[in-house]
């Protein structure tokens, strides 16, 4: 397997991803689209430094081995990855409260992500696509729910106005929601 891995400003590597075989209960997927974001740019540039870890925040991919019995998982199903990952060690996480992790963890920041051709993933990490969801609109997944989070806890109704500050992904889907909502 392949990734690329940011070894130092200005510099993407080609690297062999050393395959473990010590979690068997994992999914093999076939990365087809990954997402780079802001703060990969940031740290291909040199101008914030980051852990040594292939970049890549959003990930799309075909299941290519998968264990039997996972709920309709299963090879040749397309698949977004969900980019972030719990501890394992904080409070929360010791007593099993995974969802209310004090350190989630961030792929392409804090551990591998998807610049690579395959990937091995918890399965209750990948969420199988409808056909009517296309690649590229998956991996804006995770802005979007939050886009539509922050829309509901500031209780935007039709006629409100509302100042978006910050041209970046997350500030174009909020205003293309913010649209949608006729705000």
């Amino acid at each position: 397997m392949k990734g690329w891995k940011l070894v130092k400003p200005l510099t993407v590597k080609e690297t062999e991803i050393v395959e473990s075989n010590e979690n068997e209960s994992l999914c093999k997927v076939k990365i087809t689209n990954s997402l780079i974001t802001r703060s990969d740019v940031l740290r291909f540039n040199g101008e914030i430094e980051g852990k040594d870890v292939f970049l890549g925040n959003s990930g799309v991919g075909i299941v290519i081995e998968a264990q039997t019995n996972l709920f309709g998982l299963e090879k040749g199903k397309r698949v977004y990855i969900e980019p972030n990952r719990e501890c394992g060690e904080c409070f929360n996480c010791k007593n099993e409260c995974y969802t209310d992790c004090s350190n989630l963890q961030i792929a392409g920041e804090d551990f591998d992500g998807f610049l690579s051709d395959f990937v091995a993933v918890d399965p209750s990490k990948l969420f199988v696509l409808p056909e009517s969801v296309g690649d590229f609109e998956a991996l804006f997944i995770e802005q979007i729910s939050l886009a539509i989070s922050v829309v509901d806890k500031l209780g935007i109704q039709k006629g409100d106005y509302v100042a978006i500050i910050g041209a970046n992904n997350f500030g174009n889907i909020l205003a293309q929601l913010l649209i949608y909502y006729q705000a």
